[in-house]
C-alpha cells in the first residue's frame, strides 16, 4: 500500500491542498499529522473533503520527530515504506514512481531510504545535461521530506530522536540507520523543490554566502542541536565551527541580531548541559 505522511505546523493552506491533490492521484492514504497549529479548522475542512486524508492533531507542538513518529506509529500497521513530506514540499507524480521503482529491485539490500535531488525553491536551476547523470547513487544526510523510508528502518533505531525536536533531527536519523547496514541512495531523476529557510546570497570578500535568515526560536534547536549531535556521534569540533558559522552569519547578514544571538548562546549552553 502506497501512503504518505506530512508534518504540519501552521500549514498555508493553499500549498497544503495542492500538496494533496497531487498525493491523492497515487496514495492510498494520507496522515497529516499536526503539531497544534492556529488553522484547525482549515485542516479539517481538508479531512472532511478527502476521503484518503486522515489528520492526527497533537495537542502542542511537540516538534517535527515527535510528530513524524506519531505518524509512522500509525502507518506502520498498513505498510512497509512510508513517503515523509514537510507542508510546503511539492512532488509530481512522475517523480514518487520514480523513488517506488527502486523498492524491490534486487540489487539492493537493506535499503533504508530512497530520496530524490531537492533544489531549493528560492534558487535558479540550471537542468541541463541531467539526463546524462546516473540513475541514482549513496547519500549520507538527506533531508526526510520528499524521501521514502523503510518502516523496517525506522523500527529497528527506534524511530526519530524526540529529543532533538526540529533541526539534526534528519542528520541523527540518517547516520544511525546507516550505522546499522542500511543504505540510503539518491533516486537522480527524482526531483523536488524545497525551501530552506529564506535564502539569501551575500558577497563577502569575493565569496558568495548562503545566509538562511532562520528566526530565533530554530536559530536555538541549531544551536544547541549541533552539540547534542556531537555527543552522540562524536564530532565536537565540528560543532563548535558549526556553530561559530552560525553566529558570524547571524551577527553580519541577518536581521533581529541581538535576540538571535542570545537564542544561539542558550542553545549552546543547553546543548551543552544536555544528558544522553
Amino acid at each position: 500500500m502506497k501512503v504518505s505522511l506530512i508534518i504540519s505546523f501552521n500549514s498555508e493552506i493553499s500549498l497544503l491542498i495542492e500538496n494533496i491533490n497531487i498525493l491523492s492521484k497515487v496514495m492510498e492514504k494520507i496522515v497529516i499529522v499536526d503539531n497544534n497549529s492556529v488553522n484547525k479548522k482549515d485542516l479539517i475542512e481538508i479531512e472532511n473533503s478527502y476521503s484518503k486524508v486522515k489528520i492526527i492533531f497533537l495537542e502542542s507542538n511537540f516538534g517535527i520527530a515527535k510528530a513524524t513518529n506519531v505518524g509512522f506509529d500509525y502507518l506502520s500497521e498498513i505498510s512497509d515504506w512510508i513517503l515523509v513530506l514537510d507542508q510546503d514540499s511539492i512532488l509530481d507524480i512522475k517523480d514518487i514512481d520514480v523513488l517506488y521503482s527502486f523498492v524491490d529491485r534486487d540489487n539492493f539490500n537493506s535499503l533504508g531510504m530512497i530520496t530524490p535531488r531537492y533544489l531549493e525553491r528560492n534558487e535558479l536551476h540550471d537542468h541541463f545535461g541531467d539526463e546524462n547523470i546516473s540513475e541514482w547513487q549513496f547519500v549520507d544526510y538527506p533531508i526526510a521530506s520528499g524521501s521514502l523510508v523503510s518502516v523496517k528502518a525506522w523500527k529497528f533505531v527506534g524511530g526519530y530522536d524526540d529529543d532533538l525536536f526540529i533541526d539534526r533531527v534528519d542528520d541523527d536519523f540518517d547516520l544511525r540507520i546507516r550505522n546499522v547496514g542500511y543504505l540510503i541512495i539518491q533516486a537522480n531523476h527524482a526531483t523536488i523543490n524545497h525551501a530552506i529557510g529564506q535564502i539569501k546570497v551575500v558577497h563577502f570578500f569575493n565569496k558568495n554566502i548562503k545566509v538562511y535568515n532562520h528566526n530565533a526560536f530554530r536559530k536555538y534547536y541549531q544551536s544547541r542541536n549541533n552539540i547534542i549531535f556531537a555527543k552522540k556521534h562524536g564530532g565536537l569540533l565540528k560543532a563548535w565551527v558549526r556553530n561559530i558559522v552560525l553566529l558570524c552569519k547571524t551577527v553580519l547578514f541577518e536581521q533581529e541580531k541581538m535576540t538571535k544571538f542570545k537564542s544561539i548562546f542558550k542553545g549552546i549552553k543547553d546543548g551543552i548541559k544536555y544528558s544522553m
